[in-house]
């Protein structure tokens, strides 16, 4: 005899079991007036960015045929000469006083997520991000405009890896830091200090693979 069940049992179901609903396409989002990238709108590629945009009115080009391998859209033209008039009415704050976004994301690969990340990061005012599970190797290159990528690459398999994405804003430096513990060499690390005022504060990016010494967590903590 046939079974029925709900679907919100089968969903439960589903989840516990670590399957996920298809996601479907990606959405792509356009870079200067930030509006989903539809499949019937005509759009053209920022060479500097690397970002997408509507034809119009966002690229500011009458026609696809005036894109050359040259163009920068109007969200990196802005950017650098844009003048804006200045109230002197209303304080200018500090920048060094302003709140500094930092994301931290185990990103399982970081190759196929990067523009991902970075998207998120400048929409969200997000100067530094500590990644976990870069997973690349020497091999490849990996560069993103207006961003310094500092990593540290596992080098005797593809899976592990730490990253830091540090906005060009942002003054810093790597430090070098302790070595692991014997008893658990398997600990990934990677460490920067960034410039806040007159004062250096570092950020510590750490991976620990299974299987773990449970006693370097309470060492840590510590």
């Amino acid at each position: 005899m046939e079974q029925h069940y709900p679907a919100g049992l089968l969903q439960i179901l589903l989840i516990r079991a670590g399957i996920e609903s298809n996601p479907g396409p990606r959405t792509w989002y356009c870079s200067v007036c930030k509006d989903i990238l539809r499949r019937n709108q005509t759009s053209v590629k920022c060479n500097n960015c690397e970002e997408w945009c509507h034809l119009r009115p966002c690229s500011g080009l009458q026609s696809h045929k005036q894109w050359n391998s040259s163009y920068t859209s109007q969200c990196c033209t802005n950017m650098i000469s844009r003048s804006p008039t200045v109230n002197n009415s209303i304080p200018i704050p500090d920048l060094n006083q302003l709140p500094l976004g930092i994301l931290q994301f185990n990103c399982n690969g970081l190759r196929d997520k990067i523009h991902d990340i970075v998207h998120f990061m400048t929409n969200n005012n997000i100067k530094i991000a500590a990644i976990q599970e870069s997973k690349l190797n020497q091999r490849i290159d990996l560069t993103i405009p207006c961003f310094d990528i500092i990593r540290n690459d596992r080098d005797h398999d593809s899976g592990g890896g730490l990253a830091f994405i540090i906005h060009k804003d942002v003054q810093y430096y790597t430090i070098n830091l302790p070595a692991p513990p014997p008893s658990d060499e398997t600990i990934e690390q990677l460490g920067i200090a960034i410039t806040l005022g007159n004062d250096a504060v570092s950020l510590v990016n750490l991976y620990i693979p299974p299987p773990h010494n449970s006693f370097l967590y309470i060492k840590i903590e510590n």
